[in-house]
């Protein structure tokens, strides 16, 4: 049975004129095995049941050439989208300046380091005043999935599937789940890889899927510095957005942005490279009705990877369900420097990004920034995961 469908509205939408819609505080659709108390940072998977340990771990892609590790590649069944190819070459550069060539692991792509405009021109249809344009530089390169972890690849390795929108299907976005949850998701992935976890979580109450709660974050890295985590992990507010950007400086990776506010009529350079307000019609049951800010009357998250990727092959980084960040949200992100900023803290509001199924035009810009307690759980909200690469 469900939950009472608490409309929730987010700071950016809160701050503009119009209809808003962010997302909704729900109780939980999918089906959970029983709670389990986590009571620090240790997150030994559980198996479905009838499943067998071996089906709920990512096997390690092949490398060439290793570059920090190798990266994953979850086992047919899992959810993840029919998407890529095996076998694609990528490159990056060592810390000595040696070239190293890795076979690019299904589900997630190389993004090189690089420098890159990050923020909007004040001329930007929906530009808001903190998206102050400003030069970042990255200076490690670093693995990030193509899409949204999806409610099969969660149900895979944790064992329960939180998602309000389970009628999706196993290729839809995981939603429902807080940052500390993602963060839980991300060690459980690093563990399963054979690398350090990224995060000491203490505290911890509930299993992850089942509203889990932690009273201490930190990072397993020195000087607590995120860049350097050797695990799996969230991108910071500065990654996600080059690489969702790709190289282009429009408010979306298909071109400019038409429409701001509105649902309807469709903005075609959106609706090319996401799910919004405007274009999320299905057909499932459990859908959300969006017809009183002009969607539609049954709108909900669609399938991973159906929409046009961009230069780096990643996809619906303009819409479907945003993504939680590592960071806690800072409003004048160009006073955290130009070189690897990053966003530390202890702070409960932490930075989200991407626009959602619900979100309006201007809310799903590459440079729109939002954010959300850490402990809160949407049916618009996601992730996906990221890890650093050698250079």
């Amino acid at each position: 049975m469900r939950g009472a469908r608490a409309r929730k509205t987010s700071a950016r939408e809160r701050a503009t004129p119009g209809p808003s819609r962010k997302g909704k505080a729900r109780a939980s659709s999918g089906a959970s095995l029983a709670p389990r108390v986590w009571p620090g940072a240790s997150l030994a998977p559980r198996v479905p049941p009838g499943g067998s340990l071996a089906a709920a771990h990512w096997l390690c892609a092949v490398s060439l050439v290793m570059v920090g590790g190798c990266a994953p590649r979850p086992l047919k069944g899992g959810g993840g989208p029919d998407v890529t190819k095996e076998g694609e070459g990528s490159v990056a550069r060592g810390d000595q300046g040696v070239q190293v060539v890795s076979v690019a692991p299904e589900d997630f792509v190389l993004v090189e380091k690089g420098t890159f405009m990050m923020g909007s021109p004040k001329g930007e249809e929906g530009h808001a005043d903190d998206e102050v344009q400003h030069e970042v530089t990255l200076t490690r390169s670093f693995w990030m999935q193509k899409t949204e972890v999806t409610q099969g690849q969660w149900r895979a390795l944790m064992g329960n599937n939180p998602s309000y929108f389970s009628s999706c299907g196993e290729k839809c976005p995981v939603e429902m789940v807080n940052w500390f949850e993602a963060l839980a998701y991300a060690n459980a992935v690093s563990r399963q890889e054979g690398f350090e976890e990224c995060f000491a979580l203490t505290g911890c109450t509930n299993a992850p899927g089942e509203d889990m709660k932690c009273t201490g974050v930190s990072v397993n890295a020195p000087g607590g510095n995120v860049y350097e985590c050797q695990g799996y992990r969230l991108p910071t507010e500065a990654e996600w957005e080059y690489a969702a950007r790709a190289g282009e400086q429009t408010a979306f990776i298909t071109g400019g942005i038409a429409q701001t506010m509105v649902c309807s009529p469709l903005d075609g350079n959106l609706d090319r490279a996401g799910w919004y307000c405007g274009n999320s019609a299905v057909s499932y049951a459990g859908c959300d009705d969006l017809s009183d800010v002009g969607g539609p009357a049954c709108a909900g998250t669609n399938p991973v990877g159906q929409k046009q990727a961009n230069g780096f092959g990643l996809f619906d980084v303009h819409g479907n369900v945003r993504e939680w960040i590592w960071d806690l949200f800072q409003k004048d992100y160009e006073s955290l420097g130009d070189t690897d900023p990053v966003s530390n803290g202890s702070g409960f509001v932490r930075a989200a990004r991407g626009g959602s199924y619900g979100s309006q035009p201007q809310n799903c810009r590459a440079a729109s920034r939002n954010y959300d307690a850490h402990g809160v759980r949407l049916d618009a909200l996601g992730f996906r995961l990221s890890r650093s690469a050698g250079g």
